[in-house]
């Protein structure tokens, strides 16, 4: 797989091949629907093959608390579909 530098028309090669396929699709989908709907606001938080978490956020423009509030909706989110089942 390839991924191509918009900015330069490069080809890139994937950093980590040991990265699943679905991980990949996941952000690329969420990286289309954000450019998409033109967001002001992200919070992002990853595991990573060792087990630790890294994070990332951008407020722009948005009041803080409804970031937070958009946390707090994922939060409920995952309890509900993923940890429920267990």
């Amino acid at each position: 797989m390839k991924i191509v530098d918009i900015n330069t028309g490069k080809n890139l090669d994937l950093i980590d091949e040991e990265i699943p396929k679905e991980l990949l699709e996941g952000l690329t989908h969420f990286i289309g629907a954000a450019v998409e709907s033109k967001v002001r606001g992200f919070a992002a938080v990853a595991v990573t093959k060792e087990g630790n978490v890294i994070d990332s956020w951008h407020c722009h423009n948005i009041p803080a608390p409804t970031l937070l509030g958009a946390i707090e909706l994922l939060k409920t989110q995952f309890k509900k579909e993923v940890i429920r089942d267990r």
